[in-house]
């Protein structure tokens, strides 16, 4: 009994350097206009699955990919470009 009381004191006393030894793994950063967004308002946020982050906007569809935007907009000559640009709300 005394060797499981000796290992539950050893854990309790390990336990806060091993959470501070770590730094968090959440890295925030705050994109603006002056890094390349086609909008201050942004309305939705989405990572993909290649780590792009897509950010919806009145102005257009913005690709980040940790470096430069990409802005992708409707254009009514170009059939294959964004249908609209405005965000529509039901």
């Amino acid at each position: 009994m005394n060797v499981y009381r000796l290992i539950w004191v050893l854990f309790l006393l390990w336990w806060p350097l091993a959470v501070v030894a770590y730094p968090p793994a959440f890295k925030f950063e705050h994109l603006s206009l002056e890094d390349g967004l086609s909008q201050s308002t942004v309305y939705a946020i989405l990572q993909d699955n290649k780590g792009f982050m897509w950010f919806g906007t009145q102005d257009g569809l913005n690709r980040y990919d940790g470096y430069q935007f990409t802005i992708y907009r409707h254009n009514p000559t170009d059939s294959n470009s964004l249908s609209h640009n405005e965000i529509f709300t039901l």
